[in-house]
């Protein structure tokens, strides 16, 4: 089996990011940020919640890593010679698959759902357990339109599988630099046409999706018991990709076709050596266009800081959610192509996989953590019996929810080791496969036939087994690779002086050209570079951990 490693460090690491941001907001007193006190805050507490709100953006590099594995599994398939009606059919069936998922997901299985809220019930608490039960049920019935990653993802699958087989045709296949140009396209066409696709939500149910029903506070996103019909049901299933919260496919479908342009790339027969330059220097100018953009905005009164601090999660109340959107998209793109350039670049997929196997088993078994985070909610509760700590029926405050959040992913990675150990079995991505196969059944007719409840990836992904696909030309120690990689800790260590994270990068790839007895002049600079970079860093987080706040009004 192969598999290119960024791709399944990057949807495990927003897996961890999801589980620390859920746990982070669910337990986290934050009554102290608010208008009145925002002076007293410190710099440094700015800049993490600042960090934050951008690693919530994150949900959009989880729908783009799961496109370009989308489109890595179907051109994988074309190229052992499968019929391109086959592939692009079965690529739809997951879809719809994931598309039933996710309303059984949100709607009663999972984190939101009406399962979701029970798990969290509190002994202590003043309700008792029927009261809860009673108060989420309506849930069952309409919280599956609330449109989140799972849906967006799904009807991404479904509208990419179509687009490809209309591409592929006829010998599109081989044309990459002529899809690649038009799923860029038809990624701006996204951008453009999301005004338009809000505008014709709003017709169809005046005020979707915000607005209430009359006499109730559900919103007309959500089907109202006694009151939608079966018709009105079907409108409001079809209005969710085009307006619905939080996830609308306009404009996330544009982190979508972004998904296609790479997996396209990354699938060709000799990607180019550049091609991971290039990325990371486009997503910089997007980051670096997107930021204008917001100041911009803010600058000439066209939207707020408050605004965007309130509405994070509705796009639809953000004037500025464009350069918001492109601001995002930008840092995701230079992330997963700096990886490329740190791992398979580098010919280093082996000797990351084996390091990195927690990150790993989070992407193996990332629908089964989405799903089931309130798996966390024992946890939680044993820790709520220390004298001190409320973190189940209440908030707590900033020191104890990091060292909750850091002891729930570190019970995670517990759980995932061992149901590992039996192939997943039971999982979401287990279920999901049995009937994917059940339906569609396998493309090697005369394979050796597996126990039905055997998913045979599941456990090559765990157990190593997988081909890791390498982009670097030639050995290690050639003499253009090594001049290569110390001209990339060079630049990374000058990035640092600006951007601490990059020089810790810097360092650890210097250090390694060290050890390794491929240092020369550039890769010395990098080294010293790096470690003026980690000073000045620290020097400044120091400063702002005494400095007060005068960035947030």
């Amino acid at each position: 089996m192969k598999r290119i490693l960024t791709i399944d460090l990057v949807r495990g690491l927003c897996i961890m990011l999801m589980v620390c941001a859920h746990t982070f907001s669910a337990v986290f007193d934050r009554s102290f940020i608010s208008s009145e006190r925002s002076g007293d805050l410190m710099m440094i507490d700015v800049m993490f919640l600042l960090g934050l709100a951008y690693l919530s953006g994150f949900t959009g590099l989880f729908l783009m890593i799961s496109i370009i594995s989308h489109i890595l599994s179907s051109r994988g398939q074309l190229k052992k010679g499968r019929d391109l009606n086959k592939v692009i059919i079965r690529q739809i069936v997951g879809g719809i698959l994931l598309l039933v998922f996710a309303f059984a997901i949100e709607s009663t299985l999972g984190h939101h759902g009406f399962i979701g809220r029970v798990a969290y019930f509190d002994p202590s608490g003043d309700a008792s357990f029927l009261d809860v039960v009673q108060r989420y049920a309506p849930r069952i019935f309409f919280r599956g339109f609330h449109f989140m990653t799972l849906h967006t993802i799904a009807w991404s699958i479904i509208i990419c599988s179509l687009v490809q087989w209309s591409l592929y045709r006829k010998g599109g296949f081989r044309m990459d630099r002529r899809n690649v140009k038009v799923f860029v396209l038809l990624a701006l066409l996204v951008l453009a046409l999301t005004p338009l696709a809000w505008e014709l939500a709003d017709l169809v149910v005046p005020g979707y999706p915000l607005a209430t029903y009359p006499g109730s506070d559900r919103m007309v996103q959500y089907p109202l018991e006694g009151v939608t019909g079966p018709l009105q049901m079907v409108v409001l299933f079809f209005l969710g990709p085009l307006a619905g919260q939080t996830e609308p496919l306009f404009p996330f479908l544009f982190f979508a076709f972004i998904g296609c342009a790479i997996g396209t790339m990354l699938s060709m027969d000799r990607p180019p050596v550049t091609m991971a330059k290039k990325g990371i220097f486009a997503g910089l100018a997007l980051t670096v266009t997107g930021l204008l953009g917001l100041v911009g905005f803010w600058y000439m009164g066209l939207d707020s800081w408050t605004n965007l601090k309130d509405n994070t999660y509705l796009i639809m109340e953000m004037n500025a959610w464009l350069p918001l959107m492109i601001f995002t998209v930008g840092g995701q793109i230079a992330l997963i192509f700096l990886m490329l350039r740190l791992i398979e670049y580098r010919g280093a997929s082996k000797v990351f996989a084996r390091t990195l196997t927690p990150v790993r088993r989070f992407a193996i078994a990332s629908l089964t953590v989405y799903t089931f985070q309130y798996f966390d909610s024992p946890l939680r509760f044993v820790l709520s019996l220390i004298p001190g700590v409320t973190v189940f029926g209440s908030k707590d405050g900033f020191t104890t929810t990091l060292v909750v959040t850091a002891l729930i992913v570190i019970y995670w990675d517990l759980i995932l080791r061992l149901w590992s150990r039996i192939g997943f079995i039971g999982s979401v991505e287990w279920l999901f496969s049995v009937l994917q196969k059940a339906l569609m059944g396998g493309y090697r007719p005369g394979a050796k036939r597996e126990k039905w409840y055997i998913i045979e990836r599941l456990k090559v992904l765990e157990e190593g087994e997988v081909e890791w696909v390498d982009l670097r030309e030639g050995p290690a120690n050639s003499k253009i690779n090594i001049e290569r990689d110390s001209k990339l800790a060079y630049k990374l260590s000058l990035a640092g002086l600006i951007f601490m994270p990059l020089s810790l990068i810097a360092f650890g790839l210097a250090w390694s050209q060290r050890r390794n007895e491929r240092t020369g002049r550039m890769t010395e600079k990098a080294y010293n570079l790096s470690r003026i970079g980690i000073l000045l860093g620290t020097v400044l987080l120091l400063v702002m951990a005494t400095t007060k706040n005068f960035i947030v009004p």
